[in-house]
């Protein structure tokens, strides 16, 4: 578990993990991921982290996912999708598979 991993764990409760996997950050909208200089600011704290899930989006299912890759010509937009694509990726990761050990988040 990375740390971006660790942040959504603890930050977010298992409802609105499950409301973040279900209806995605966009239409969920939950507090510290709703404006720009939020998913910024997180991008720069764990950017290693969010390329490191990318890889093992990359990995599982064999391409770049797409609004995220989309926006490389604009910083901000890549920054944001990014961090919610990760987001979305890490609640659906963890709600899908219980049997991972949330205690050592």
């Amino acid at each position: 578990m990375n740390a971006f991993e660790k942040f959504i764990i603890n930050k977010y409760d298992e409802h609105q993990r499950h409301d973040i996997m279900v209806h995605g950050v966009a239409n969920y909208a939950p507090t510290g991921l709703i404006y720009y200089s939020e998913t910024e600011a997180l991008y720069e704290v764990y950017k290693d982290d969010l390329h490191e899930i990318m890889e093992e989006f990359k990995q599982e299912m064999g391409e770049w996912p797409h609004y995220v890759t989309d926006q490389l010509g604009s910083a901000t937009l890549f920054m944001n999708n990014l961090v919610w694509f990760c987001a979305e990726w890490v609640c659906g990761k963890y709600y899908e598979n219980p049997e991972l050990d949330l205690a050592h988040a």
